[in-house]
């Protein structure tokens, strides 16, 4: 059944990260919902036109071009399990050529006077956010799961070894060269240890990216700035040391 298949299929991931799990876990929910939409239960029902199906199944819920590959691959493992199994001999999955659209969400940097004007009006966590974010080019939830190990101050590094989920899970950062080491620049050391003072407790900060993009959608409204994702800020790093 495809139900086997399926087990069978999450058991082989199960050393993943836990975002590379849920992807997985929604994608196998996904194909399961079709399934059953079609009444296919079992793998030599499965026919080639099938795919044809699974295709526009997936255009209509307007997934991007990723989660489609992704789901693709995953329907093709799992009659290559059944082919293991002596269920079936030849897979009879394929993927329909869709025309691409491409698409480039265009980078939109802060200028380096944007910078200074939301440091200068900005107080508390979200100052203290901003700063770090704004001159070490760190990701958003790299920065959210620095603890005070990570920072030292003798050779004025951050170390980068984890990174906090969206949904607030430690996870590994985003891949191998994400481990890294950051050159502490003055403001931001300036910044933490300013922060030390005050903050016990093993994270650097205490505060979910959601309350983080409220806190600051509201500040570039109040200084009519453009509005811009908590990313952009790793962006600008970016920017600004190639300006200068």
């Amino acid at each position: 059944s495809f139900t086997y298949a399926m087990k069978f299929f999450l058991k082989e991931k199960q050393f993943l990260k836990k975002s590379s799990l849920e992807v997985y876990n929604a994608l196998i929910k996904l194909i399961y919902e079709f399934l059953k939409s079609k009444n296919i239960y079992y793998i030599y029902d499965f026919k080639r036109e099938d795919s044809i199906d699974f295709m526009s199944y997936l255009l209509e819920k307007n997934l991007s071009k990723s989660y489609i590959k992704i789901s693709s691959m995953i329907f093709n493992r799992l009659f290559n399990i059944a082919i293991e199994n002596g269920v079936i001999d030849k897979n009879p999955f394929f993927t329909p050529k869709v025309k691409e659209e491409k698409e480039k969400r265009s980078l939109n940097p802060f200028s380096l006077d944007e910078v200074k004007l939301l440091i200068e009006n900005s107080d508390g966590i979200l100052k203290n956010y901003l700063t770090i974010a704004f001159f070490t080019g760190a990701r958003t939830g790299e920065i959210l799961a620095l603890t005070w190990r990570d920072v030292d101050f003798d050779k004025k590094e951050i170390s980068i070894t984890k990174s906090l989920s969206s949904k607030n899970r430690l996870d590994t950062p985003k891949t191998k060269s994400s481990y890294r080491v950051i050159d502490m620049l003055e403001i931001v050391e300036k910044e933490l240890l300013s922060m030390k003072q005050t903050n016990l407790d093993d994270f650097i900060f205490k505060i979910s990216r959601n309350r983080l993009k409220k806190m600051l959608d509201l500040l570039l409204d109040n200084l009519n700035i453009q509005g811009r994702t908590l990313y952009e800020t790793r962006h600008t790093f970016a920017s600004v040391m190639l300006s200068k």
